[in-house]
C-alpha cells in the first residue's frame, strides 16, 4: 500500500460507520477494510475521466420527417382493439385479446 498511516476498519466496524469512512475516503484518504486484521480491500472514490458530453455533435446526423407529427389515419381504431383479436391461452381458460397483427 506504501503509506505508513493506513485507517483500517474490520469488516463489522466498516459495516456500521460506513457513510463516515466514505466521507474518509472521499478526499482520498486511504480507509482499508480487513478481516481478522489482513487488509482485503481499499475504499476509494471514483475517478471520472473523459470529457463532459457536449451538446449538438449529432447535428446534421438526426433527422424528423414532416409527417412526424401527424396521426396515422388507422391508429385510433388501434387505440379501441378494432383491429384484429387473437386467443391467448391462460391459466384460467382462454380469452381473446386485441392485437394490431392479423390472425
Amino acid at each position: 500500500m506504501g503509506r505508513d498511516c493506513l485507517a483500517q476498519f474490520n469488516i463489522a466496524d466498516a459495516k456500521a460507520h460506513f457513510s463516515g469512512l466514505v466521507q474518509k475516503a472521499l478526499p482520498g484518504e486511504d480507509v482499508v477494510i480487513a478481516r481478522d486484521n489482513k487488509p482485503l480491500l481499499r475504499l476509494v472514490p471514483l475517478r471520472v475521466t473523459g470529457s463532459p458530453r457536449k451538446t449538438g455533435t449529432a447535428k446534421g446526423h438526426v433527422w424528423l420527417s414532416e409527417d412526424f407529427d401527424t396521426t396515422p389515419e388507422d391508429f385510433e381504431d388501434y387505440v379501441r382493439g378494432t383491429f384484429f383479436s387473437i386467443p391467448i391461452r391462460f391459466s384460467g381458460g382462454s380469452r381473446r385479446i386485441p392485437s394490431s397483427l392479423p390472425g
